[in-house]
């Protein structure tokens, strides 16, 4: 077990939090070695930079039985993800994921910035990506995007832009081209399974349920 995740876990106390008939995450440093031990493993900070950590607790199982749990954590809270809405269509970029190694159709997101509130950063994120400024944004819900193994919440927003924007795609992040499509043309490629990313379809979800689109 390495020094600096102790220093995390004294530091960050919230995200070691045990819950009733949870998988219980173990703090006693001697039953930590002990689980170590017995399963030739370290547990603790893997690997940080500076979005995201590595982390393998040592926990309890609701059965008893003691092992490990890995799971990442984003540095950066208050990651955040627009759904763009340019009259009666719907913005989305064509944008390189090097985890997939290919191209998804998505929703402009990104992390948050220290010392801004999330809507900040989601019109922050918004001229980034495209080089526009929304005539109105708005909070739709929040979604934990893969909580397996990612401890991160992301809020959602839609946000309305003029007609006329000139979109400016950021290239240095891997985005191919900003497109705007029909609900029509959505429907068709979210069918044809064309757009597969999770947050995106949790966005035009929580649009729908709401009226919006």
């Amino acid at each position: 077990m390495n020094k600096n995740y102790l220093d995390f876990m004294k530091k960050r106390p919230e995200l070691f939090v045990n819950v009733p008939h949870g998988i219980e995450i173990i703090t006693d440093e001697a039953i930590i070695s002990e689980i170590e031990h017995n399963l030739n493993t370290t547990v603790g900070i893997l690997h940080e930079d500076p979005y995201i950590m590595l982390i393998r607790d040592a926990v309890r199982f609701p059965d008893g039985k003691l092992g490990t749990y890995v799971r990442v954590y984003h540095r950066n809270t208050g990651g955040v993800s627009i759904l763009v809405l340019c009259e009666d269509k719907v913005l989305l970029l064509k944008h390189f994921r090097h985890s997939l190694r290919n191209w998804l159709w998505e929703t402009p997101r990104g992390f948050g910035e220290p010392g801004q509130t999330i809507k900040e950063n989601a019109v922050r994120e918004l001229y980034e990506e495209i080089g526009v400024r929304p005539l109105s944004i708005e909070h739709l819900g929040t979604l934990d995007p893969d909580a397996g193994v990612i401890g991160a919440r992301i809020n959602l927003f839609v946000a309305r832009i003029a007609p006329d924007s000139k979109f400016i795609k950021e290239t240095a992040e891997g985005i191919e081209s900003v497109e705007l499509f029909t609900k029509e043309q959505l429907k068709e490629a979210i069918l044809a399974g064309e757009i597969t990313d999770g947050i995106t379809l949790s966005s035009l979800a929580y649009a729908k349920l709401k009226g919006i689109i």
